[in-house]
This record gives C-alpha cells, structure tokens and sequence, in this order.
C-alpha cells in the first residue's frame, strides 16, 4: 500500500525506515515542507545541504525547533520553511494553530505563504476542514 498521493497525514506510514520518512522534505514555490513539529535546526542541516536556517527576525537559528516562517539557504537559493500544522509560526502545535485555521477557513483571519502551506496538513495542496481535524488531533 504505496500510496504517497493521498496520505491523511505528514508521515508515510508506508516506509519502514524512520530516517528516509523525515528526509522527505517537498521543495517547490521557494517553500520547504513535508517538515513535522519537533524537527530542530540540527535534524534540518544534517538532512539537507542548507548553510543556514534564520530566524523571522533574521538572525541566525543554530538550535532549536524548526518554525514556519523560518527561512534556509540551500546553494545560495533562499526558502521559506513550512511545519506541518505549526500555522502561528509558534514551532509547535497547539489549540492557537487549530483556531487560527477555523478563522482562516470562516473567512475571518488571513494566512498566506508558508503559513498556508504548513495548515495543507495532509499536502493535499489546500487548507480545508479536513487538515482542521488532522491539526486538532496533533495538537499537544
């Protein structure tokens, strides 16, 4: 049951091998995704051939989670950073995330860049109501 397309979740439970699951990050439209809340600066680096992860304040993050908004410099290209879930931008996710996405989805907030990117949950390449309950059920 390979089925890479329409996974209901960040993780293709299809593959045995943890590392190669973490590794399969998506590059596309200047945005690095596919990333799950928990990876660090460290874990990204040493999966990736990044120079540096910056903060949104544009300093240089040398530990810590991964946040969406954060931006990587891979062969002199920059990248926004996605987490899936993390939709504040906070590095983790939690109730705020769920709420802001419900917002989102009311018409009532706007998000937009890798913000969006990181509520398509599921990668489906959209935010809707089902990477609402995928969010609320990651949430800690």
């Amino acid at each position: 049951n390979n089925n890479n397309n329409n996974n209901n979740n960040c993780h293709d439970s299809s593959k045995t091998d943890n590392r190669a699951v973490n590794s399969d990050y998506i590059i596309s439209d200047g945005m690095i995704y596919g990333i799950y809340s928990g990876e660090t600066v460290a874990d990204f680096k040493r999966k990736t051939s990044a120079d540096a992860v910056y903060r949104t304040d544009g300093t240089v993050a040398k530990s810590g989670k991964l946040k969406t908004g954060f931006t990587a410099v891979i062969d002199s290209k920059t990248y926004v950073i996605a987490v899936c879930g993390d939709v504040t931008g906070e590095g983790n996710v939690n109730s705020r995330d769920v709420t802001l996405l419900h917002k989102y989805l009311c018409g009532n907030a706007e998000l937009d860049g890798a913000y969006l990117k990181a509520a398509d949950f599921n990668l489906d390449g959209e935010a809707d109501n089902r990477d609402l309950v995928l969010i609320s059920r990651q949430k800690n």
